[in-house]
């Protein structure tokens, strides 16, 4: 087992190590990237790369739209990736839109259930699964708080760039409602056990 370890160790030394040649090489600026997450090879992860920038000069879009459209992928790139990209490409900020909270809740009446899951896995197999009258919220880790939830701040499923009106006021009305249900599933590690306590304040 320790063998393996410090084999795997060495080989993610050798493609860092070639990927800050490669960088070198071309004289890049994308050294601080990771960049497998981008490509299968060096060329590859630079090419997406200038294609993200290309395309988020385009048009706005939230980091999973981007992941998709880029590498077919909505869960390949996280925060950090993007924070990468903003950092080398100044000025595209306001053309990426972070999710904070992801929400699947389209009926017009008013949700009777809350159930508030921790991870995107989990989250996309209940979209299909709970029953129509529950608000089903996607945290993505440590995000979700109660107030993010009770301000509606969230970006519902298919990635609108504005919450509807009559979700943010079903949103509300449930939260202000002393008698509204609201369930917790999340992993039991200590950031599950944290997140549940800080949703429990």
């Amino acid at each position: 087992m320790i063998a393996k370890f410090c084999s795997y160790t060495r080989l993610e030394e050798r493609a860092d190590q070639q990927w800050l040649s490669y960088n070198a090489e071309h004289q890049l600026s994308f050294a601080s990237f990771r960049w497998q997450k981008w490509g299968a090879t060096p060329a590859e992860a630079v090419q997406n790369i200038e294609r993200a920038r290309a395309l988020l000069c385009e048009s706005v879009m939230s980091q999973h739209q981007l992941s998709a459209r880029l590498l077919l992928n909505a869960k390949r790139l996280d925060e950090k990736d993007i924070e990468h990209l903003l950092q080398t490409f100044p000025g595209l900020e306001n053309n990426i839109r972070l999710r904070k909270v992801m929400l699947n809740f389209h009926s017009e009446a008013l949700p009777q259930v809350c159930l508030i899951v921790e991870n995107m896995d989990t989250y996309h197999y209940l979209q299909f699964h709970a029953p129509n009258h529950w608000m089903l919220v996607c945290g993505l880790g440590q995000r979700v708080t109660k107030q993010s939830v009770l301000d509606a701040n969230i970006v519902d499923l298919h990635a609108s760039a504005q919450t509807p009106d009559h979700v943010r006021q079903a949103c509300k009305s449930f939260w202000l409602n002393p008698n509204s249900k609201c369930f917790y599933w999340g992993d039991l590690d200590s950031n599950g056990k944290q997140i549940f306590q800080t949703l429990k304040k």
